[in-house]
């Protein structure tokens, strides 16, 4: 059995040198976010639900932060109410999605629907060995809370408790 490779059109093109770095989604029955960050900063957001279509959202991280040209990995929240991208140095900037989509979800205690953060992170090395790699997001089984979790090329671990916006790291 083999499958045929189709390539859809989405009205978008990535720019010369443009990839995509990372990506994240989240699926259920009648329900799919996916969102994919390129290496020039550009934030591509694809949603499905229900009967309503698919849509297509394209922006850019400076939309949210000026001083934010790229991030190195993305993460939607475990209740699609935001996205946490993992900038180049360490420092995570939660969007929450009603701030990129008009979305009738997306309400939660944990971000507000308005108002965009960055969580700086302090004693970070410099170095290429200390780019963020990858990210998780999960909901916590008693809390009921998101956590985050991303790690560099060094095997530094980062968990953020994202309503308290509290760090700790772990070295492997």
């Amino acid at each position: 059995m083999s499958y045929k490779w189709k390539r859809e059109n989405w009205g978008c093109e990535l720019g010369d040198n443009e990839r995509i770095i990372d990506w994240s989604f989240l699926a259920e029955l009648n329900f799919t976010l996916a969102a994919l960050l390129t290496s020039k900063g550009g934030v591509l957001i694809y949603s499905d639900v229900g009967s309503s279509g698919a849509k297509l959202c394209v922006t850019h991280l400076q939309k949210f932060a000026s001083t934010v040209n790229e991030a190195a990995a993305i993460c939607v929240l475990p209740d699609a109410s935001g996205l946490a991208f993992i900038l180049l140095k360490g420092s995570v900037l939660l969007v929450p999605l009603r701030c990129i989509l008009d979305v009738p979800w997306g309400r939660c205690d944990i971000l507000a629907s308005d108002s965009v953060s960055i969580l700086e992170v302090n004693g970070v090395e410099e170095g290429c060995l200390c780019t963020p790699t990858s990210a998780l997001c999960y909901s916590g089984h008693h809390s009921n809370r998101p956590y985050l979790i991303y790690a560099n090329k060094v095997l530094l671990l980062y968990f953020f408790k994202t309503h308290l916006f509290f760090l700790f790291c772990v070295l492997l």
